[in-house]
């Protein structure tokens, strides 16, 4: 049979089918038909755009990259990695050595590692929770074009119970408890940090405490640039040295009495800065340090803390009740006026005050005024040398007694422990003597 006559017969057969009333069923056919095929249709779209996940994929020991504009944006390291069903969200498990890049490639955050995470990459948005890593520093090119690797500096760490990083805006926030170790310093902010990708900055906006060196310290704002190794507090700190309970052993007694009486200052604004394992931190704007019967207030302080100076500068006031406090042995001093001067209040103003703990020196430069019980004393300098108990005033030094005698020379020695005063060059001398008394007047 030709193949022609086989169709019309099938043809006619099925329309034998239909007539004698198997109409119904045709139709009930036709309609499961296109029922199927509608839903199948559709259950493929809501499968392709992410509405229905098929089972999640797990990949192991792997690692992703992420692009944008084809530049590289960040590198995630995991132990496990699940592809879910829409193609665009990942999660991941026990992430380490992740990175995240600057639009010039350059890395902004390292060595990232955390306890679990998710990562969209429609959205470019990564949230991972228990997290450790670095601040990257961004170093200047060399005129090779080669990055400067020999004084590499210190990284900025930090660990937060959770990190979001955006990469459209190159944002990365960090929330829940968050601890930044700047150098010897641990910043721990109240509410979380924002850091901008792009410039490497980090902002803390809603108050901080600092642990620095036995001194805790206590500001409402703080910008961290990162690639240039300072922070800035603009709008104020507090801070104090807590009581030491403990004497060391390698500080003399005087050292060990005063860590004894907590320490408080504050100051207008901070800067501090760590380059080269150096730590500076400067406070200006109304300095004050105080404590117990002792205080400095001044414009400006530096503390470079390797080399352990403290600088102020500026309208510089020192005061203090007594002396007693700096003198090394506590031997009775019989000279009177030497004793006189080491037992009564003082008041010290000078351009600028060094505090060298080194060799525990004092120098107070710069147009020294000196005023005690009636006295008063101008020079260029003061200095004061613990080794030798030896307070020198040096530079048109002019010493007015409350009798108001007067003694100028170049330079004036006080030893106290040999209880003696030494004026050298340009001696001169005044005497205010009293009136006579006549006999009528007695």
């Amino acid at each position: 049979m030709r193949i022609r006559d086989r169709f019309t017969a099938l043809y006619q057969e099925s329309w034998q089918f239909i007539t004698k009333g198997n109409t119904r069923w045709v139709i009930l056919f036709v309609v499961l038909a296109l029922l199927f095929r509608t839903a199948s249709s559709t259950w493929v779209k809501k499968w392709v755009v992410g509405e229905i996940s098929p089972p999640d994929i797990e990949i192991f020991d792997s690692s992703m990259r992420g692009y944008d504009h084809n530049r590289l944006s960040w590198i995630i390291k995991a132990k496990t990695i699940t592809a879910k069903g829409n193609k665009t969200q990942f999660h991941v498990d026990r992430l380490y050595g992740g990175q995240l890049f600057d639009e010039n490639g350059q890395v902004v955050v390292r060595d990232i590692t955390a306890a679990s995470g998710d990562v969209n990459v429609r959205s470019r948005m990564m949230v991972l929770r228990g997290v450790t890593a670095d601040l990257g520093y961004r170093r200047p090119n060399s005129k090779r074009g080669l990055i400067a690797a020999e004084k590499r500096p210190r990284s900025v760490t930090i660990q937060a119970d959770e990190l979001r990083y955006y990469g459209n805006s190159k944002r990365t926030f960090l929330s829940g408890q968050v601890s930044i170790m700047q150098g010897s310093h641990r910043i721990v902010p109240k509410n979380g940090v924002e850091v901008d990708n792009g410039q490497n900055v980090a902002y803390i906006k809603d108050g901080f405490t600092i642990y620095a060196d036995q001194v805790v310290i206590t500001g409402n704002t703080m910008t961290i640039y990162i690639d240039e190794e300072y922070s800035i507090v603009p709008d104020g700190i507090k801070g104090y040295r807590p009581v030491s309970p403990t004497e060391d052993p390698d500080l003399d007694p005087r050292e060990n009495t005063l860590r004894r009486l907590p320490t408080y200052f504050s100051s207008t604004s901070m800067r501090f800065s760590s380059k080269n394992g150096e730590d500076l931190i400067e406070l200006n704007g109304a300095v004050v340090i105080s404590q117990s019967d002792k205080s400095v207030v001044s414009d400006r302080l530096i503390y470079d803390r390797a080399g352990d100076v403290l600088t102020f500068e500026g309208n510089v006031v020192l005061k203090s009740n007594q002396l007693r406090w700096a003198l090394r042995q506590r031997k009775e001093i019989k000279n009177d006026e030497i004793r006189k001067a080491i037992n009564q209040p003082i008041k010290i103003l000078g351009n600028r005050a060094v505090f060298e703990g080194g060799p525990k020196r004092v120098r107070v430069i710069g147009n020294v005024q000196i005023y005690q019980d009636g006295q008063f004393a101008l020079a260029q300098k003061l200095e004061f040398e613990d080794k030798d108990t030896l307070i020198r005033l040096v530079g048109g030094v002019s010493f007015e007694k409350e009798n108001k005698d007067t003694l100028r020379c170049s330079e004036l020695m006080i030893d106290i422990n040999k209880e003696e005063m030494i004026a050298k060059k340009s001696i001169t001398t005044e005497f205010k003597l009293k009136p006579k008394i006549s006999d009528a007047d007695r």
